[in-house]
This record gives structure tokens, sequence and C-alpha cells, in this order.
């Protein structure tokens, strides 16, 4: 029979709980996720020729009222106020989402700079 102290039990692999790695990575994800808008923000503030302080988009969304599903359907549109170019989207779940979505859209145009 062997004995073994606490001590000299090995710690687990990170991932044999994949409920927990599966969460750790969903946490990771959704803070990128709250970060993408800003970070978008910033880029443009740093190309854009605006007076300090003001804003760089508006956003305006539109909310499918004939879904039902939990989030909600929407659909984001942005226009780039130094330019007056305007992004929409397509239907996401979600406002974040949608907004996350067309941000992916400008994230191109200023790319493409």
């Amino acid at each position: 029979m062997c004995h073994l102290s606490s001590q000299e039990i090995p710690e687990p692999h990170p991932c044999w709980n994949k409920d927990e790695a599966l969460q750790e990575c969903e946490d990771r994800s959704l803070a990128q996720r709250k970060t993408i808008i800003r970070k978008v923000q910033k880029r443009l503030e740093q190309v854009s020729s605006l007076e300090s302080g003001k804003p760089v988009w508006y956003w305006s969304f539109e909310r499918d009222m004939k879904d039902r599903g939990w989030p909600p359907l929407f659909r984001a549109h942005v226009t780039l106020a130094a330019t007056d170019r305007s992004f929409s989207g397509t239907w996401q779940r979600g406002q974040r989402e949608a907004q996350i979505q067309v941000c992916a859209l400008v994230s191109q145009l200023l790319d493409s700079l």
C-alpha cells in the first residue's frame, strides 16, 4: 500500500478541469472585447485633426423588434467625425457585439491609411 502525504501529491494539469479552463478563456475574451472599442477610438483620435475633447465618432443602433432571442439582435452604425464616412454592420446578438463588429470595419480603414 502506498502512502502519500499531501506535500507529495502533484498539482493537477492546468487543463484538467475543462470548465474552469473554458471560463478563463471566456473571461480573457470578454476583457479583450471590452477594450477593442476604446483601442479603435484612440487610433481615431491619433489620426484625426479634431479639437481635443471633440468626439471622433457618432454611434446609432437599430434593434430588431421582431426578434425574440436573447440577447436581442442589434445593428450598429457609426459616422467618423473627421471624414463623415459611415459604416454599418450586420445584425449581431447584443449591442456591444454589434459595435465591436463595426469597430473591425473602422480598423480596416485605419490599417489601409
